[in-house]
Order: C-alpha cells, then structure tokens, then sequence
C-alpha cells in the first residue's frame, strides 16, 4: 500500500535542516511532523541558522534547547576547529581512514566526511 506509520516515533531527528530547506523539502518536513506523536523528542541539526531555519524550528519545536557553536549571524568557521581536506583513490580510503584514527591522541574528537554522510567518533 505504500504506507507507514508514524504513531510509535518517540525520536524525530531532522539533521542538514538548512540544506532540507534549500533543496525545497519543507512541505514534507511538515506533513512528516503532522504524522509523529506531539509527544516526542525532536532533534534538530543544522551548519548555519539562516531566518528559515529559525521558523521553522519555532513551528515545529517545544520548548527547545539551542546550542550554538560561533557566530548565529555570520557563516564563519569556528576557529577552535581545524579542517583538513584529503581526495583520495576509493581504494586507499579504509588504510587512510585508519592511519587518521590511529595518529589521534586519546580524547580527541574528530568528525570524518565521507561523500556525503558524516560519522562521528572520539
């Protein structure tokens, strides 16, 4: 029937908000939202808080909790944070990946891009 249900979602999680909202998916976001139990715990994850991304996090969120990293108003990366960019073959990703981990010092925390997904360790 291609249907699904909503009603058991105690965990909704809108992560790249920013970007949902530049590729157009508002509407879906929204009827999403409408099908989940008011009584859930909503998570919202995005790399800048453009007036958008405010509105719609005011629509849909009780009560929330904001945690800002930098600048609200200014697209500047934290200067507490160093990037690095690598391009690598396919084939060379998984020894590179582990040479990276391997040279962390205990504690740090890094985030690995990879495409487009991001994964998270410590």
């Amino acid at each position: 029937m291609r249907r699904i249900s909503l009603r058991q979602i105690s965990y909704l999680v809108l992560d790249e908000a920013d970007r949902m909202l530049d590729m157009g998916f508002e509407p879906q976001i929204r009827k999403i939202v409408k099908e989940v139990p008011h009584h859930r715990q909503t998570l919202m994850f995005t790399a800048t808080w453009p007036k958008e991304v405010r509105k719609i996090a005011a629509d849909l969120l009780v009560n929330p909790i904001h945690v800002n990293i930098g600048n609200i108003d200014e697209l500047v990366a934290n200067k507490a944070i160093t990037q690095f960019v690598e391009v690598i073959k396919p084939l060379e990703k998984q020894r590179r990946l582990e040479q990276i981990l391997r040279s962390q010092e205990a504690g740090s925390k890094i985030i690995i891009f990879c495409s487009t997904r991001g994964c998270v360790t410590s």
